[in-house]
């Protein structure tokens, strides 16, 4: 992955979902050189944020072809482009279409000036797969599908260039692991969850990021690919046995074991002979279900 355009805007505070940092994380990393990216961009004095505003840079031509994540999409971008990005659990719903003109509406007004016209503008729809729902709010503007191959579509007649990229379909075509942990696939590359991971990390910062919609699911690919002696690795003694009833806690425990345990804590509390009857009677009791 490429160094971080220093041009970005991180505002991930206000991220609809767990999957959105790090999906902003994987655009950054993976748009061509010519392209910068900003995050969260506010596009009135209302809290309405667009998910990714994708910029044409002026000093440079396209190098699209450079590109290492949705490598089908960079050709098909204007100048300006508004992405917005449907996490794998949230799923499209029926009014996200409209909000995406909405947006593309709401920008077009505040930089009409520096645009030639609202062909420069285009408006990217980043989503798992094509759903009924999306159909029906293309079929209720009076547009239609058009499949261009490889998980990308367009809806000709919009009110804007307007382009999907089914993430689905495109990670499995693109052969990219590092997408395809922003779809519905299940089986995941650790190498992929190991950056994944890392891009969690700086997740716990974020005030309520155990609230965002799809936080469990997120965390669930994490732990995926890694066996239990690696996820307890990284957790003290104490941490791995909170929340455990005492007898959960000694499952496993051979009963000499148990008495031996027993006679370092009455070593430790200082108190002299032999154990109260009551601990050796649960002891007893212990020994006798024990195959």
């Amino acid at each position: 992955m490429s160094e971080k355009d220093k041009d970005t805007t991180r505002k991930v505070m206000h991220a609809a979902t767990a999957w959105h940092p790090p999906f902003y994380d994987l655009m950054t990393e993976g748009a061509p050189p010519s392209t910068k990216i900003r995050t969260e961009v506010v596009l009135s004095q209302q809290p309405r944020r667009a998910d990714l505003l994708l910029l044409r840079r002026r000093d440079m031509p396209p190098r699209d072809d450079e590109a290492r994540v949705l490598r089908g999409l960079w050709p098909l971008l204007g100048p300006v482009t508004l992405a917005e990005f449907k996490g794998p659990t949230s799923g499209f719903r029926i009014n996200d279409l409209p909000r995406l003109f909405t947006y593309g509406m709401q920008y077009y007004e505040l930089h009409m000036q520096a645009l030639a016209g609202p062909a420069e503008l285009t408006l990217a729809l980043l989503t798992p797969a094509e759903t009924p729902s999306l159909l029906a709010a293309i079929d209720q503007m009076g547009w239609r599908l058009e499949r261009l191959g490889n998980g990308y579509a367009r809806i000709p007649g919009a009110w804007y260039s307007t382009v999907i990229a089914f993430i689905d379909e495109v990670c499995e075509a693109e052969r990219d692991d590092y997408l395809r942990l922003f779809s519905r696939h299940r089986n995941q590359s650790r190498e992929a969850v190991w950056w994944l991971n890392a891009r969690r990390l700086r997740m716990t910062t974020m005030e309520n990021v155990h609230e965002l919609e799809g936080y469990d699911d997120f965390v669930e690919r994490l732990l995926s690919t890694l066996t239990p002696e690696e996820v307890l690795r990284h957790y003290k003694p104490e941490e791995r046995l909170a929340g455990l009833r005492p007898e959960e806690r000694l499952a496993g425990l051979r009963p000499e074991e148990i008495l031996q345990l027993l006679q370092h804590l009455q070593k430790r509390a200082g108190v002299q002979g032999e154990l109260p009857e009551e601990v050796l009677q649960a002891l007893r009791k212990l020994v006798d279900k024990t195959p």
